[in-house]
């Protein structure tokens, strides 16, 4: 689970100080609550060119580094566009080459928030398989006819460099949302970082209706740089749906959140990578005998109770030591896990940011208050088998709500 971030601005002259602290804070949420395993940004300027930084380490190191502080000078001068990136390792090593973004033969730069259903070597051997993204879409310049041949979840943002154009797009397996404001154009991968910089820097979005929005799956959205400097918009929906071959798999059909978006549930997935760090692997392997089991039809309903519903009420059942210290005495990150006291029992996962093991093991058996930032379902092999031949919609998974900011609730409160 990758965060993207991006922020356009409609000025011919650079980054405004408010702008950059929007991108800024935006960027940071994003390592906060969705990829500790690397950051990254670009800038584009008013004539086309491109700076980048990236790194193997947390954005809170990142953003203090002196490659991040000549990307905000290049801002200011005369930047156009700033695109972050945060890295939730799947496949490839976390290292400072793996982050994103990708440079492709210095005609494309690509950040993405996802990742393939099975191998993507067919179209690059790459070690991540989002530079291999990269290579299909500077190699076939249909967009559409790229995109067909990526069996993966993904919301992408890349820069076209030939054409000075950025494009993104996403399909039903990952967010993107979107906000205008009278000086920008601001991307994230949560609504709730959106709803953050609105209230923080007192923004006004100019839609008649508010925002932010979600962006539509299946369009393509392109933002290119004009001789004057200025900016054209356009957005068309395309067929880009990746189908299984029905030789191959004996089912075709719709194969989008599900199915290109499950867990291939491997313990030691690189020997040379955190095991365990993403909280939802984290939780099944700490609650694997007692998670409840929830087809993908009706995932559906429980994701649609819970789309408008800034927060929820959580009672706390256990903690994961992350670091498997054990030091009563260390701050250290803990997550805790628990579930909605709803009536449909969620597991809800969210983290204690340094703190002590023992006030870690206080917290458990209370109930909070929890904003949500997604609700998540994934087919976990190991757990819950399936035939492949039968139809999505009756996969066994495990739905599985992310949350933040936790409040403590008195019992009073919750009847």
């Amino acid at each position: 689970m990758c965060g993207l971030v991006m922020l356009i601005t409609k000025s011919k002259n650079g980054f405004t100080q408010t702008q950059q602290n929007i991108f800024n804070s935006l960027l940071y949420l994003s390592g906060g609550f969705r990829g500790s395993d690397g950051a990254g940004a670009f800038v584009v300027d008013n004539t086309g060119n491109v700076k980048m930084a990236k790194d193997a380490a947390i954005v809170h190191d990142f953003i203090r580094t002196p490659e991040y502080d000549k990307l905000e000078t290049a801002a200011y001068q005369d930047g156009w566009a700033m695109v972050g990136h945060n890295r939730s390792a799947t496949k490839g090593a976390i290292t400072d080459e793996n982050a994103h973004p990708f440079v492709i033969d210095d005609k494309l730069v690509l950040v993405h928030n996802g990742t393939f259903n099975g191998s993507h070597k067919h179209i690059k051997d790459t070690e991540v398989d989002s530079e291999a993204i990269g290579h299909a879409l500077l190699e076939e310049p249909d967009v559409a006819e790229a995109l067909k041949k990526i069996n993966a979840a993904y919301a992408l943002i890349w820069y076209d460099v030939e054409n000075k154009a950025i494009k993104l797009i996403r399909n039903n397996a990952r967010p993107l949302w979107y906000l205008e404001i009278d000086s920008s154009y601001i991307y994230a991968s949560e609504e709730c970082f959106l709803d953050f910089v609105i209230k923080k820097f007192s923004l006004q979005p100019v839609q008649e209706n508010g925002g932010p929005f979600e962006i539509a799956s299946y369009h393509l959205s392109t933002y290119a740089l004009t001789k004057e400097k200025e900016v054209e918009f356009a957005s068309e929906k395309i067929d880009c749906e990746y189908t299984f071959s029905q030789e191959s798999y004996k089912y075709t059909g719709y194969m989008g959140w599900g199915a290109n978006d499950y867990a291939d549930y491997t313990p030691n997935h690189h020997a040379n990578m955190r095991v365990y760090k993403d909280m939802f692997t984290q939780v099944i392997e700490h609650s694997r005998d007692h998670l409840p089991k929830v087809t993908y039809s009706d995932w559906i309903e429980v994701k649609k109770g819970y789309e408008h519903v800034k927060n929820v009420s959580v009672i706390i059942s256990d903690l994961i030591d992350e670091d498997n210290k054990g030091n009563r005495s260390t701050k250290s990150d803990y997550i805790m896990v628990g579930h909605t006291i709803d009536g449909t029992n969620t597991p809800v996962g969210f983290k204690l940011y340094s703190v002590t093991l023992e006030e870690a093991i206080m917290a458990v058996d209370k109930v909070y208050s929890v904003m949500v930032t997604s609700v998540e379902w994934k087919r976990v092999d190991e757990l819950y088998p399936v035939d492949q031949k039968t139809p999505m919609e009756t996969w066994p998974g495990v739905s599985f709500i992310h949350g933040y900011g936790p409040k403590e609730v008195r019992v009073h409160e919750v009847h």
